[in-house]
């Protein structure tokens, strides 16, 4: 039981309420005093830097909210499992639960590759991509400021992915993409609010994002709007440090030397090392759980057996990538390591599609 229904359709609340949320969300920040002492950049850097009006902004954001709305309804209409009464049967609270999870992996996958590329291809970046980077001081309701391809390819399809890699019915959708939507503003509003839930339990945030809307760190950073993960595996984790400026508010500041930090507890870094541990343990234990339910039932064992060897092979290896140096155990150097390896990602990534189609043939003749 929701409190629309009776009132709207999910489909109709799958449509509209993450427009609205985005509205109320941004405007509550919008609306909010200067708070000079949370920035992460003054106001005199934010009008000097942004090279847009408000007015502009919010053309922008309105137009790829249509877009939105026009593919989020073809993908119901083409999706939907009501009964000739009209009423869908929605899966338990845990199941859900897990199906959102789901969906926060694959988002954050989608948009993460996507948006690398676009900073990689040149004629992407100048052409598209560069239109949301004109806010070089990121606020709350230009999170969702792109040209409309790119928030066609990378937000609108990544949700449609999300949604049906999922599983997820319309009303499940609801929550997913409001709690999507509330994330990706509070990720663009330049303030570090003491409390912020967003804050305490992800690393990829205000602080995160703000270092890739920076000069220095546009080929860092990379993730949105969740996790932090990708960022990590393929080598693109630009870590910061948090500096109170004289004047009042913060500074993220980018930690070139990445991992170069003391683990202690009176380290200033111990909060967000504990954070990177967690989260990264978060995604195995919720890994584990997809394995258990089949992937709800949606996926077969073929398509398992093809795929969930190329996963564990990335989350196991990204586990030991992801350690700390641990020189103390190490077989060899670090340096030596550097010198002397010259296999790449790309190596492995162009094995695994010839073991994935391997797989298939071999399931497809012993069926």
């Amino acid at each position: 039981m929701v409190f629309w229904e009776g009132y709207v359709s999910d489909e109709v609340m799958g449509i509209f309420a993450p427009i609205v949320v985005y509205w109320l969300y941004g405007g509550f920040y919008q609306l909010l005093p200067p708070l000079d002492g949370y920035r992460l950049h003054t106001r005199k850097e934010e009008e000097e830097k942004n090279l847009l009006s408000l007015s502009k902004v919010v053309k922008g954001v309105l137009l790829q909210q249509l877009l939105q709305a026009a593919v989020a309804h073809a993908l119901f209409l083409l999706t939907s499992t009501a009964d000739e009464s009209g009423i869908t049967i929605q899966p338990s609270i845990p199941v859900q639960f897990v199906q959102i999870i789901i969906g926060m992996l694959v988002m954050d996958t989608w948009q993460y590759f996507m948006h690398r590329y676009m900073h990689q291809n040149k004629f992407l970046y100048r052409h598209v991509h560069s239109q949301h980077h004109r806010l070089v001081v990121p606020y709350a309701i230009g999170a969702l400021y792109n040209h409309p391809l790119e928030g066609l390819l990378l937000d609108t399809i990544g949700g449609a992915i999300a949604f049906l890699t999922s599983g997820m019915t319309a009303r499940t959708s609801v929550f997913f993409f409001c709690f999507a939507t509330v994330k990706t503003v509070d990720d663009h509003c330049g303030l570090w609010l003491p409390g912020n839930i967003f804050h305490i339990f992800f690393q990829n945030n205000t602080a995160y994002h703000d270092i890739h809307h920076q000069l220095p760190g546009t080929k860092y950073n990379y993730s949105q709007p969740f996790f932090s993960i990708w960022d990590k595996i393929l080598g693109t984790h630009m870590p910061y440090t948090l500096v109170k400026r004289p004047e009042g508010g913060f500074e993220a500041r980018l930690v070139k030397e990445i991992f170069n930090v003391k683990f202690s507890f009176e380290s200033a870094d111990f909060e967000e090392q504990f954070r990177f541990g967690t989260e990264e343990l978060i995604l195995v234990v919720f890994f584990v759980n997809w394995i258990d339910y089949g992937v709800l039932g949606h996926v077969s064992d073929e398509v398992m057996g093809i795929f969930a060897p190329i996963v564990i092979y990335w989350l196991y290896a990204g586990f030991y990538q992801l350690f700390l140096p641990l020189e103390n155990y190490r077989l060899h150097a670090k340096k030596e390591e550097e010198e002397k390896n010259l296999v790449v990602v790309k190596g492995v990534l162009l094995q695994q599609p010839v073991q994935a189609v391997v797989a298939h043939v071999l399931f497809v003749l012993s069926y």
